[in-house]
This record gives structure tokens, sequence and C-alpha cells, in this order.
């Protein structure tokens, strides 16, 4: 059925093919109908529809078997309408390219659902259109979130099968763990709250043994400024912040486990620097890529 124009549905419904059924390049002018069919070509392709232009909706729920590749890449449909009973194995599923404006009624579209549908794609490459089309349907759903989780697993998929070096993928992992790729910003005011609240605790701990002391500077204010080990432990973390605590105070390390917590302070300061760096870029889109 190469290059053919129908105006309106074609209707495969209960036919048994075995070997390759072809629909290339046709021009459908409503809908495509799958119900009760069975396509057999084991290792094969067993119905292409390569560049097919369906301007209804794809139906291929209710395919009663297919045995052997669905080969679906850039084909458009106003709608794609599917179930789980009808999908091929898994590695038989082409759809790169394949562009829907929407899920037909009764297709499942729940997120874990879709996710293990773009899974049955070859494994061991990474291909990044269908997971952007599933979440530009998504968002056209009002559901954002769901879009944001898409993403992020197209992010994780390019670290584990995309061509990059080893330096990339170690990044990767950094950005999955820490911000989620930017889609994951409440994961990092999360580990923020920790080491603030780790550095409060040890920073308090050490004013209590006299590890922390007056500079210079705060000496002429101490009636004026109290020691906080929570702010001083925001004002040392977070970079262009001016609590009033990190320039009046100050860790000796001269004293017994002041070298210690030096070391801890300058780890603090460091990870103020990468995690705030963390969250500008990704509020700012510079992590973020879709």
């Amino acid at each position: 059925g190469d290059t053919i124009t129908t105006k309106g549905d074609i209707f495969l419904n209960q036919i048994e093919s075995k070997g390759e059924f072809r629909l290339v390049s046709t021009h459908i002018g409503g809908d495509l109908y799958c119900a009760g069919a069975s396509f057999q070509n084991r290792e094969e392709t067993a119905l292409r529809l390569t560049q097919a232009q369906i301007d209804g909706r794809l139906c291929l729920d209710g395919i009663k078997e297919i045995i052997g590749i669905l080969m679906m890449p850039n084909v458009k449909a106003s709608a794609l309408r599917d179930d789980a009973e009808s999908w091929p194995d898994q590695g038989n599923l082409i759809i790169n390219g394949f562009e829907y404006d929407s899920f037909a009624e009764a297709t499942p579209s729940d997120l874990d659902k879709r996710l293990e549908w773009l899974k049955l794609q070859p494994e061991g490459e990474y291909i990044p259109q269908p997971y952007q089309q599933l979440a530009k349907v998504y968002r056209k759903m009002g559901r954002d979130t769901d879009a944001k989780k898409v993403l992020l697993e197209k992010e994780r998929m390019r670290r584990r099968y995309g061509d990059i070096g080893k330096l990339a993928k170690s990044w990767g992992w950094f950005l999955d763990v820490t911000i989620g790729y930017g889609y994951q910003i409440g994961k990092t005011l999360g580990i923020v709250a920790v080491i603030i609240a780790l550095g409060a605790f040890i920073f308090g701990f050490s004013n209590c043994y006299n590890i922390i002391q007056l500079t210079s500077e705060g000496t002429t204010e101490k009636a004026l400024l109290e020691f906080s080990p929570l702010f001083y432990s925001i004002d040392v973390f977070v970079p262009f912040l001016d609590l009033r605590q990190e320039n009046h105070w100050m860790v000796n390390a001269n004293v017994k486990w002041g070298g210690w917590v030096q070391l801890y302070c300058y780890l603090h300061i460091i990870s103020g620097w990468v995690f705030s760096t963390l969250l500008v870029a990704s509020f700012t889109g510079l992590i973020r890529r879709e």
C-alpha cells in the first residue's frame, strides 16, 4: 500500500498478515484501524508505516499480535490510540520521528506505562525524539510534572547510551544526583538544607569549645553582634550573602580540633559555590535543555 492516498479511514481489522505489511508514505485522510489484526514476520518488520501521514487517529489498540518489528519512523498522526496488549516485544518498536498531537480515548497515558512503551525501542541506542514528543504531549495535557520526568529519563538515557565521553557521563551523573538535570530543584534544596543544618551543628559545637572566635573587625561590634551557628552556616555557604557573621567570626585553627573545623569550613564554602551555581543555572535554563 505504499504512497496511496485516501479521503477516509483504512480498516485492517481481523486481517492476518504473514510477512511485511507496508503502508509507506501513505496519506490517510481519516483513521487507521487495526483491531483484531495479526502481523507476523519474526525477527523482521511485521508492520511498516514509515513516513505515513494520518489525519485522524492511529488506532493500534486491539491488535491480536505483532510478531516482529513495528516500524513507525517519521509517522504523523493527530492522535495515538493503543493498549499494552498490542505492543511489540522488547527491541521491536521503531518510533524515531513519530509525531502525534494527543492520546485518544481509552489509551493508557500514565507515566509509568508510557515510559515502559518507550523502552520497547532497540536497547543500547540513544534516541531522544520519542522522549521529547511524549513530553510535548504531556505539556499540552497540562501535566508539566510528568513532562519533566520524561525529559529527565531522556537525559539518563543519554548518559547511558549516548556518544559522550567518560567525563561527560560522570558530570551527568553528578547533575542527576544533585539537581535532576535541572528538573528536580527540590532535590537540590533538600541537599542544601542538610548541609546548612550540618554546618550549624558543627559550628555551634565549635563555638562551645572556643574554636570560633571574633575577628578584629568583629571585636569592635561585640556588643551588637552575637554568634549564631545557623546564620554563620548560611553566611559561609551562600556566596554574595552578608549576614554579618562570616566577617566577624572565624575558625581558630591553632586550638584543639580547630584544624579539622577549618577544613570542614573550606568544604562548606566550596559546596556552597557548587550548589548555588547549580541552582542559578537551573533557574536560568543553562542546564535544562529541551
